[in-house]
């Protein structure tokens, strides 16, 4: 098998490419991070053994899932309500169903969705906001 050769400029525009493709991801996955770090005031981190603790710290806490109704259905943490990120009417219906006075802790499956909420959560006027790193997946992979 032989490969074409590869001159200056392909090398170039495949190196482009790649590096595009990485700040596109970076910005996707690790946008949550910049959220977090703009939000460090009222929103805690944790790791789903840090969010035990914390659950356990604020027995007034509210628990919201942002995964889709088919997520939360397949498994999710007890006593948790859900309202999927995706849903036109999220704000409204987080206004419904929690009391901003109280703790809420928000959760999704990976982390990333649960991040997009942070700000969201903030502008409804939320102090205190327990954020599961890792999500769904590390509460189960820890409970395992």
């Amino acid at each position: 098998m032989s490969f074409p050769k590869m001159t200056a400029s392909t090398i170039l525009l495949a190196a482009g490419v790649l590096l595009g493709v990485f700040l596109l991801w970076r910005g996707y996955v690790g946008g949550g991070d910049a959220v977090l770090a703009a939000a460090d005031t009222n929103v805690r981190n944790l790791s789903a053994t840090e969010a035990r603790a914390w659950l356990r710290e604020h027995p007034t806490v509210q628990l919201l899932d942002v995964r889709s109704a088919g997520e939360h259905a397949d498994g999710a943490i007890a006593g948790s309500l859900n309202i999927s990120i995706g849903d036109a009417e999220f704000e409204a219906k987080v206004r419904a169903q929690f009391d901003p006075a109280r703790p809420v802790f928000v959760y999704c499956a990976s982390g990333m969705r649960s991040r997009r909420a942070l700000p969201r959560l903030q502008a409804i006027g939320f102090g205190e906001i327990g954020h599961l790193d890792g999500g769904y997946r590390s509460w189960d992979e820890a409970a395992r």
